[in-house]
């Protein structure tokens, strides 16, 4: 989905370039651009929302997302971007949402293994909006390029490209791809357990739905068989072997030899700790581009009319501006990057 919003009437031709799984998806507007040079509005945002298949969302997995910028209109421009997720439930419920204004949390680090695993409170509690107080980071890795024309600022959460952006000119990749952590949280599992005395020629496949009576199985940390209750009454070690298992329930439940014990076991997910399973995730990515003059710059990506909150070679880049000299028949080759890339 992509949603377009004009800040001004007169806006410089502007694209966002994406591309998804190998193929260049272009999202462009032109528009055309009577004064230049002019102080004034002259800015435009486009907004790309990226759902990846979800064959491909698995535990591990790494998905092709790149992510850069293109000037596809007349005049020069500068450009930002930031990045915010959202996962969803199967009902359409937002449970969990991060942004690029919180770096830590939304673009973790790679373990020194080289897999990525996500910083969580409990990998297994199936609850992603940390009822229990507390924060997880991200579970998805956005996999950044290391080039040095991008520049970060940590009180808007937006990348800069640290340059003036001419017609025809690509920034290169902010993002290469996104990877989805080893260990995220995929819910509570609760397990039940179904028991049914049946007569001696049936087999496990004669038991219906209906036939199973639940009964309680509890465990200790190790998964071992600690305790078992039917209908309310516990079921002690009948033949003192130091386990609780199917010959307790026979012998408590008095089976004869004309009879026979079923039992299955169930992992079933927790409907109130459900985690990441079976929700959707969308990355959103927002790419601000507004015309190369200072005042304009200032007023866009400032503060108050200060460009102080801004890193200071973004600054340099705007306030080193000279729109006597700055070069408006410049442009650039289909796939060239500012300043001839690096």
């Amino acid at each position: 989905m992509k949603k377009m919003s004009k800040k001004a009437t007169a806006l410089a031709g502007l694209g966002v370039l994406a591309v998804v799984g190998g193929t260049f998806a272009y999202y462009n507007q032109t528009v055309s651009l009577e004064n230049p040079l002019n102080t004034g509005h002259y800015d435009n945002e486009v907004i790309e929302d990226y759902t990846p298949p979800t064959d491909d969302l698995k535990p591990g997995a790494t998905i092709d997302k790149v992510v850069g910028a293109k000037n596809t209109g007349d005049y020069p421009v500068m450009v930002r971007i930031k990045m915010d997720e959202v996962w969803r439930n199967a009902d359409g419920d937002i449970i969990d949402r991060h942004s690029s204004e919180g770096l830590t949390a939304f673009a973790a680090e790679t373990g020194a293994s080289g897999e990525f695993t996500a910083q969580q409170i409990d990998d297994e509690d199936g609850d992603v909006s940390n009822s229990a107080g507390g924060e997880d980071n991200s579970v998805v890795r956005k996999n950044l390029t290391s080039s040095s024309k991008w520049t970060y600022n940590v009180n808007d959460g937006y990348w800069y490209y640290n340059e003036v952006l001419y017609s025809g000119e690509e920034t290169g990749n902010l993002l290469d791809s996104i990877t989805l952590a080893s260990n995220i949280d995929l819910g509570k599992y609760i397990q039940k357990d179904y028991y049914y005395v049946g007569t001696s020629g049936m087999s496990q496949g004669d038991v219906t739905d209906n036939m199973w009576a639940e009964y309680t199985v509890s465990r200790d940390d190790d998964g071992r068989v600690n305790g078992i209750t039917v209908g309310g009454s516990a079921i002690d070690d009948e033949n003192n072997d130091g386990f609780y298992d199917a010959i307790d329930m026979a012998i408590s439940l008095g089976i004869t030899d004309e009879q026979k014990l079923f039992r299955k076991n169930e992992s079933l997910l927790d409907e109130d700790h459900t985690g990441y399973a079976d929700a959707n995730y969308t990355l959103t990515v927002t790419s601000q581009f507004v015309q190369a003059t200072p005042d304009a710059l200032t007023e866009a990506f400032g503060t108050e009319g200060s460009l102080t909150g801004l890193p200071q070679d973004i600054q340099d880049v705007i306030n080193g501006i000279d729109l006597d000299d700055l070069d408006l028949n410049r442009q650039g080759t289909a796939g060239s990057q500012g300043n001839d890339g690096e």
